[in-house]
């Protein structure tokens, strides 16, 4: 019932921004947007990871996604099929179904309208300009943030979860070791020991003829890592839960933003925040991340500054060169 209510108020909002734009005012980006999420019958979206602005520019295929997944964890996805009508993948015994970006267990796949789509999301090299929106645009972000907050996201964690092999609380923080990262104790899973210490080689050893950069390594007060939690006003796990995730903390903030959800209280139009005003590590660090299969939150509509996180396959999908 509950979805059948969202995708009639999408319905609403979509009908009026037509009749109110019948011409041309309409943008072909709004269409887009607006047929996206009829199609997928949820309004709702992600604080972390989210493509919600990148419409059909950047759609992916079920197909793409799962190869995206077997090239990320070529050790961990065994098999990449089309199978029951819909692409597949296979980890530890267990298939997974695209499920137009649930990303479901088979045994899952008749309750899918209870999860939301992982998004696949546009992630470019450098800063990307920041958007800039039309007023029906702004109207149809506001709605679709009051109706995340009615119905947080809830995606199922299953995929992620065999591929971290975790399934609670207690083996997630069995996974994890301590590791020091520029100075700073952190927990991170495991398995990314090695791929956090290539990017602390690779800064450090920049930072010897890069002041910038080195001041910036100077300003961290900390670094964290794993906790058990959701991401922020949703029911869907957040990658620090996993331990592949970490939080650049830095002494003094200078009165710069970090977080979409905190700025939204002071800013109506958070998403329009200049760069200049955003806390930002400089392009260094950020690339030094990159090169190691790390993406920066700074770079997400929903923006989190301090956050980095492994995810190689947003990367093989915006047909970056991780070999």
């Amino acid at each position: 019932m509950r979805n059948w209510i969202r995708t009639f108020i999408l319905f609403l909002i979509a009908a009026a921004i037509f009749i109110f734009n019948s011409s041309t005012t309409c943008t072909s980006s709004m269409i887009a947007l607006v047929t996206d999420q009829m199609q997928s019958a949820n309004l709702s979206t992600h604080s972390e990871e989210d493509g919600f602005l990148y419409g059909k520019a950047f759609r992916k295929s079920g197909k793409q996604v799962m190869y995206a997944f077997k090239r990320a964890y070529p050790d961990k996805v065994k098999q990449v099929e089309f199978r029951s009508n819909d692409w597949a993948l296979r980890i530890n015994g267990t298939w997974f179904y695209y499920s137009e970006g649930r990303l479901l267990p088979e045994r899952f796949l008749n309750q899918k309208q209870e999860y939301t789509a992982y998004p696949f999301y546009r992630y470019e090299k450098g800063l990307p300009p920041l958007p800039t929106f039309t007023d029906q645009e702004k109207e149809l972000i506001k709605a679709k943030i009051a109706e995340r907050k009615l119905n947080p996201p809830h995606r199922h964690p299953g995929i992620y979860n065999a591929l971290w092999r975790i399934h609670d609380q207690a083996t997630s923080y069995e996974r994890v070791k301590n590791i020091y990262f520029l100075g700073k104790k952190v927990q991170i899973h495991r398995e990314l020991l090695e791929e956090l210490a290539a990017v602390e080689e690779e800064i450090t050893e920049k930072a010897k003829t890069d002041s910038e950069l080195k001041a910036f390594i100077a300003s961290i007060a900390d670094v964290a890592g794993y906790t058990w939690r959701n991401i922020a006003d949703t029911n869907s796990l957040s990658s620090h839960a996993y331990g592949i995730a970490i939080d650049i903390i830095p002494k003094n903030l200078a009165k710069q933003i970090t977080y979409w959800l905190w700025s939204k209280k002071y800013y109506e139009e958070w998403y329009s925040i200049p760069y200049a005003d955003r806390f930002t590590p400089p392009q260094a660090f950020i690339e030094a991340f990159e090169r190691h299969e790390f993406i920066w939150g700074g770079k997400w509509f929903y923006f989190d500054t301090i956050h980095f996180e492994y995810k190689p396959e947003i990367l093989i999908l915006n047909g970056w060169d991780l070999d």
